[in-house]
């Protein structure tokens, strides 16, 4: 039925691909819905439902994948289930004492420096007090978010294969959320 083709288009013309763009064939609908979409910012990600064990494993673990790739000096998204996690990383924390764990967590983002990545204050460095309010804060706190994503970027990165995502519909609104702190104004999901 061309689904793929479609796709494959669509993809290029919101990637702003000039050799699509002036295709003939595709001209009217350049003209008519190019307005729109001109100097915007779109996260296009192609997913493969095929082996997933579950909506939320492929979405949202292919989010955390993908943007690793084009970001990987960005902090994550905190798209993870996060009472294993802090439980793990109070443990972690507890055997490998303060200095340490604190010197590992606070490599997140930090390709472009500690306490960068586009989060404003919540960029600042970890530490004992910060750890801990995280740790307490509701689970769609932002601070509470970011420690998840901080975490399974570096203490805890078998987490992407091990941790429980959270809801679908959360899921989507921390990614919505942690694209726009990337400078995208759309995320776009080809499933």
């Amino acid at each position: 039925a061309g689904k793929s083709h479609f796709m494959a288009m669509l993809y290029l013309l919101l990637n702003g691909n000039t050799q699509a763009r002036s295709m003939p064939e595709l001209a009217e609908v350049v003209e008519r819905h190019g307005a729109w979409s001109e100097g915007r910012r779109f996260l296009l990600i192609p997913y493969y439902l095929m082996d997933a064990q579950s909506v939320e494993e492929c979405l949202l673990g292919g989010y955390v994948d993908h943007v690793r790739k084009l970001h990987p000096d960005r902090p994550p998204a905190g798209l993870y289930r996060s009472d294993s996690m802090i439980e793990n990383a109070r443990g972690l924390r507890q055997s490998f004492g303060d200095e340490a764990f604190f010197r590992t967590l606070n490599q997140a983002g930090s390709g472009s420096g500690v306490g960068s990545g586009g989060w404003g204050a919540l960029g600042a460095v970890w530490d004992a007090s910060r750890f801990d309010a995280a740790c307490q804060a509701a689970p769609t706190d932002p601070e509470h978010l970011q420690l998840v994503g901080d975490l399974a970027a570096t203490v805890l990165t078998t987490a992407r294969h091990t941790a429980e995502f959270v809801s679908l519909g959360e899921g989507l609104s921390i990614m919505s959320r942690h694209a726009k702190s990337l400078g995208y104004d759309a995320i776009i999901l080809f499933l």
